[in-house]
């Protein structure tokens, strides 16, 4: 592309964006000034052409159409994929249970037959299913994604599991031309749904380039930490801070009601001051609420310490106070206690208090 700078290794789109920017600086119109010389002024409307010119790059990289496959269309994994249906990538899908696809009813999308198959018809693969074996299983096994992508394409798994796991299928990809991205997120299903997930990414920057334009449709910050694997240890640490900011909040409740404070009055307090959190604000309205998600919680909870604790060890760190409180998290995420002191609150609108965005 002509007019990028030698040496900037953004996407192309951004790349596009910052040298448009640069020329309406460099090269401003001229009028003439009743007191004075001629002075420069700013073209505004560049920069709402610049806008339009970086979506159209998104989907069109250096005249090429990235073709995107996903697999793992679940909470997480299901409003990723529609946002990148809704941006306008042609994009390929394949699930387990073909019942999982039912929500893409009213969307534009091919749906493969087999994983091997989703390879061949994408230039970009997502994969966001639960753990190691999952990982494993949906690339390297038989028929598995590896099989059908083309050498040059990109893999990037969303899923939060080990840093080795992501080595692992990195390394065999390398031998077929696939680079790798290890690029967990973090948001919630609400971040998805919303296109404001954050995307930690491990892997080379020339993979990074080619998929950003992808994430960007659902991510709104999204970083490359270092090679890969350290997606992963990004994630880790990033769940295991908010776990054990959640048990901060149960402590902070607890402590409140032994002061003979109320308790829902304590709630909205600290969900509404400068103490507010992801974590307490989840605790109170996903948790509290519905205990069969809960178990759900715990699973996924005791998972993330387990991940955070071997990433600690392999780096020959000692536990510190945020794998302790996350423990404690993880062992009771949402304790009886508060059910019996707010849980009657919960039914109807609990507070005008916004719920803020991980």
């Amino acid at each position: 592309m002509d007019d990028v700078a030698d040496g900037d290794r953004r996407a192309p789109g951004v790349a596009l964006c910052l040298q448009a920017q640069r020329r309406a600086v460099a090269e401003p119109h001229q009028h003439t000034s009743r007191t004075g010389p001629a002075v420069a002024a700013r073209p505004t409307l560049l920069y709402n052409e610049v806008i339009f010119v970086v979506y159209q790059r998104d989907v069109r990289t250096m005249g090429e159409t990235l073709r995107v496959g996903f697999i793992g269309v679940g909470d997480m994994g299901g409003p990723i994929a529609g946002r990148i249906i809704a941006a306008g990538f042609p994009t390929t899908l394949w699930s387990r249970r073909p019942q999982s696809l039912a929500r893409f009813a009213d969307d534009t999308y091919t749906a493969a037959a087999s994983k091997a198959e989703l390879g061949a018809a994408s230039d970009v693969v997502g994969l966001c299913v639960f753990g190691d074996a999952d990982v494993l299983e949906v690339t390297l096994g038989a028929g598995g994604v590896l099989e059908g992508m083309a050498a040059g394409s990109v893999l990037l798994i969303h899923s939060t599991n080990a840093a080795e796991v992501s080595q692992q299928v990195a390394a065999e990809a390398a031998k077929r031309g696939i680079q790798v991205l290890d690029a967990p997120v973090s948001g919630a299903s609400g971040g998805a749904e919303a296109g404001t997930l954050t995307i930690m990414t491990g892997g080379e920057q020339a993979a990074f380039e080619r998929a950003l334009p992808v994430m960007r449709s659902y991510g709104r910050l999204i970083r490359l930490l270092g090679p890969v694997g350290s997606g992963q240890r990004m994630k880790v640490l990033n769940n295991a801070l908010t776990h054990s900011t959640g048990q901060l909040g149960i402590i902070a409740i607890q402590t409140g009601m032994q002061l003979g404070l109320d308790p829902v009055a304590v709630v909205d307090v600290l969900r509404s001051g400068s103490a507010q959190s992801f974590s307490l604000n989840n605790l109170i309205t996903r948790l509290v609420p519905d205990p069969e998600f809960v178990e759900h919680a715990r699973t996924m909870m005791t998972k993330d310490v387990g991940l955070y604790l071997a990433v600690c060890e392999q780096a020959g760190l000692e536990p510190t106070e945020i794998h302790k409180l996350a423990t404690l998290r993880a062992a009771e995420p949402a304790p009886q206690f508060l059910a019996d002191a707010i849980g009657h609150t919960l039914g109807a609108p609990y507070s005008s208090v916004p719920t803020p965005m991980a």
